[in-house]
């Protein structure tokens, strides 16, 4: 189901996502992946306050010491322009200790990894 809610999500049938998200099988219960392919959708169109919010709360709650909820959320709130709301994210991973984990490439050539 998350790759059915990403895909809606990237063509901007939020309401659609959602829709689906809440109309799960009882026995199934939506993970942060699909609660973060709705805030990645949310980040492209601002106009989308409340289905952010709620998707936020989720992805917090599934992943409460994962960095990515929280980058994702301090994201939309800086698309929609709401700078008090990227700052408590930033001070909830702090208090939190939430850490993010820098990413880096490796390319091997030959037998070498540069």
């Amino acid at each position: 189901y998350s790759c059915i809610v990403d895909m809606l999500s990237r063509a901007g049938e939020l309401d659609t996502a959602m829709e689906l998200i809440k109309n799960l099988p009882e026995d199934v219960k939506p993970g942060a992946s699909a609660w973060g392919a709705i805030l990645s959708g949310c980040r492209n169109r601002s106009k989308n306050g409340i289905i952010s919010l709620e998707a936020i709360s989720e992805v917090l709650e599934l992943e409460p010491l994962c960095s990515s909820g929280y980058l994702l959320a301090s994201s939309v709130f800086a698309a929609e322009k709401s700078w008090e709301n990227v700052a408590t994210m930033r001070r909830l991973m702090k208090e939190r200790k939430v850490r993010v984990v820098a990413g880096y490439s490796m390319v091997l050539e030959g037998t070498k990894a540069r």
